[in-house]
């Protein structure tokens, strides 16, 4: 099939050097964004990479919503972040404060800048008005706050009482973390152990009481909460684990009255998991989706609300937009409507859904990525903006300017000729495959501005993580498809099986031990249709994934023949491995139908059974603090590899996990992946600068 265009830009060869690495590094990373309360200005946190600490730091910026230049409110030197206002105007954030006889050591604390301190020119000045708000013995993790009630959310050690906690946390910094003892798992999640300490909630009163909030006995009930404060600081909502069925946690919610502590469990079930729960402004209602239903496959998402009274909530929850097919994620409540973001056919949409009547119109572009933050008093959308092409900027949506396209507040400081010049370098094209069993395939194709039928270039297959997840018009920090076709590759992005926005059927195609079949179907329609493409050199085609993308990467390798080279992130190599050392097994083993040692089937799809049929080149990419996909993964596929003579590099990252985040870390993967894809394919090779070390 051919690729139909999507859109069309000038092609300057003067201007079509597209992004090199450093330029990359250099791009200000946009996080948070909260608006003030009187309307005129954004507050926005943006991450740049400090070579001295050899890590990404964040400041604070003011950015006007007329689109003028923004200035910096606070630099990165205590790393403010999480920027939310006081109703009087003060700006409130975490950031390091360091802790006395600690040896310089920091901890995050709650600070507010008063608003007449925003308005001070000097920058030392500003530092200087700020007051620290808490002195949580181990920090805070996260904070919320309404009419002057702030909810904390702290780590603790539960069997220590409060003048036990510093000096804890102290001892550890001087000695580590000494012996942690399980007896129930995960012992690790993602790149850290747990075991320790545990988060709760630390209420501090407009009067300036704080108390404790009592949330679970269970440590690990609020691991990996989603939260929100009602604006009159009354009501507090919280996801809420609690062991399930296979040892999956289920995941409710609960609901607190902050004024007197009473607590409503809501929404329990088995085998059910509940997020991103919202509270209107009065506390009134609640909002929250279910996106995930262990029943069958994979069970319907849905929108749930609850209708609260002064004694907490009442009854069971009405489900809204039930015929919808996509995965509701609330974000606010406006007027009668509920404020939502989607996944929708390879974008990111704003929706709103209303509260009685369930009708749901959209709110935002039908382009590109919209993060919505928060909902403005006055119904104004605060979040981000971005595509496949700008990275994330503040944008300040006005009721009235709905559907049209938001416009970015993209004055922030930066390299601005380089995201001038992109857009000339490199452009995208849509089209729709077909894939296993005649269904369509929607794909998204960057190509440089070089290609053409006269000058192919060489291609590449990515293959997203997840595998529910997907590729979007959308800026993607750690697989940047435009960085790539700046160099000179045609980039295939695929929506397979399992890729969220196309609705439930198509996600529950990828589960119950079935990676290698319809999904992989998917994978190869993509992989014949970059090398049908005539602007694509089929002879010089390459494939690169991460996570469940790696492990795409290590089924295509041993079974896919003509590939000229593979770069395999975080791979899945050995399902049986996999099974016992992931900090999901249970999840893991659920979704393959079954463990490892109990059926026989679990490894059909394993790659490491199809290792002596490969036969391109491969780069091995891992973290050694990944628990997702552990490095012993990506150590077997290496030795597999060379004990096949199979050419195989090894690139491993000691003080990484599943991402790769340290600037400098950041910059050799590119160096050492960009080079490996030229001496293969023969893009353009990165500019010589530091890289690891060969052995």
């Amino acid at each position: 099939m051919r690729w139909q265009p999507r859109t069309s830009t000038e092609r300057d060869p003067e201007r079509a050097r597209g992004l090199d690495i450093d330029e990359y590094l250099a791009l200000g990373r946009v996080g948070r964004v909260a608006a003030a309360p009187i309307g005129d200005w954004l507050a926005v946190e943006v991450q740049h990479p400090d070579r001295r600490l050899g890590r990404f730091r964040s400041s604070i910026w003011r950015q006007p919503t007329d689109g003028s230049a923004a200035q910096r409110l606070l630099s990165s030197r205590t790393n403010p972040r999480q920027p939310c206002f006081q109703a009087d105007g003060a700006l409130c954030f975490l950031a390091e404060v360091r802790v006395p006889g600690s040896r310089g050591n920091t901890l995050d604390q709650v600070l507010r800048l008063p608003a007449t301190a925003l308005e001070i020119r000097r920058e030392a000045g500003r530092e200087r008005a700020c007051e620290v708000l808490s002195d949580e013995p181990v920090g805070v993790r996260a904070f919320l706050l309404a009419e002057g009630r702030r909810v904390l959310l702290a780590p603790a050690w539960p069997e220590l009482d409060e003048a036990e906690q510093r000096d804890r946390w102290l001892r550890q910094q001087r000695e580590g973390p000494g012996a942690l003892h399980f007896h129930r798992g995960p012992p690790r999640l993602w790149d850290h152990w747990l075991g320790g300490t545990a988060a709760r909630f630390v209420v501090q009163d407009p009067g300036g009481e704080r108390r404790l909030l009592a949330a679970s006995p269970d440590p690990r009930a609020l691991l990996e909460l989603e939260w929100d404060l009602s604006a009159d600081g009354r009501w507090l909502v919280s996801t809420v684990d609690r062991p399930g069925e296979g040892r999956i946690p289920d995941r409710g919610l609960a609901l607190w009255r902050l004024e007197d502590g009473a607590r409503w469990t809501l929404g329990e079930a088995p085998r059910q998991r509940w997020s991103q729960p919202c509270l209107d402004a009065t506390g009134r209602r609640l909002a929250a989706a279910v996106h995930e239903r262990r029943d069958g496959a994979h069970g319907p998402v849905s929108l749930g609300l609850w209708t609260l009274g002064p004694e907490g909530a009442l009854g069971p929850p009405r489900r809204l937009a039930e015929h919808w097919d996509r995965w509701p994620e609330p974000c606010g409540f406006r007027g009668d409507e509920i404020v939502l973001t989607a996944r929708d056919r390879g974008r990111q949409r704003a929706f709103a859904v209303h509260d009685r009547t369930g009708v749901l119109r959209p709110l935002g572009p039908a382009e590109g990525c919209m993060e919505v933050h928060e909902v403005a008093k006055d119904g104004a959308l605060v979040g981000t903006w971005h595509d496949l092409l700008h990275p994330p900027r503040p944008v300040r949506q006005t009721p009235h300017g709905e559907p049209a396209r938001p416009h970015p507040l993209g004055r922030l400081p930066g390299p601005t000729t380089v995201l001038r010049r992109l857009p000339a370098a490199v452009h995208w094209e849509e089209a729709q495959l077909v894939g296993a069993e005649g269904a369509p395939v929607h794909q998204l194709l960057l190509l440089p501005a070089s290609a053409s039928a006269a000058h192919p270039v060489p291609g590449l297959l990515w293959v997203h993580g997840g595998p529910v997840a997907h590729w979007a018009d959308a800026w993607h920090w750690r697989w940047n498809a435009a960085l790539f076709a700046s160099f000179g590759y045609a980039v295939a992005l695929p929506n397979p099986r399992g890729s969220t926005g196309y609705g439930q059927a198509w996600i529950d195609g990828v589960y119950g031990n079935s990676w290698g079949g319809a999904c992989a179907t998917d994978v190869r329609a993509a992989l014949a249709a970059l090398r049908a493409d005539p602007r694509v050199d089929a002879g010089r085609v390459g494939a690169v994934g991460a996570s469940f993308g790696g492990w795409m990467m290590n089924h295509l390798g041993g079974r896919e023949r003509g590939l000229r080279c593979i770069v395999s992130h975080a791979g899945i190599f050995d399902h049986r491995a996999m099974g016992g050392a992931t900090d999901i097994a249970p999840w893991w083993n659920w979704e393959q139908s079954g463990g490892p040692w109990t059926d026989p089937a679990h490894e059909r799809w394993s790659p490491h059974r199809d290792v002596a049929g490969w036969t391109a080149p491969t780069l091995v990419v891992h973290g050694e603090r990944d628990y997702r996909v552990p490095i012993d993964q990506g150590l077997a596929l290496f030795e597999a590899l060379q004990q096949h003579g199979v050419q195989a590099e090894l690139l491993a990252f000691p003080d990484e996990g599943h991402w790769i985040q340290r600037p400098a870390n950041v910059a050799a993967f590119h160096q050492v992946v960009l080079d490996f894809l030229a001496r293969h394919l023969g893009g353009r090779p990165p500019t010589p600068g530091p890289s690891p070390s060969p052995w």
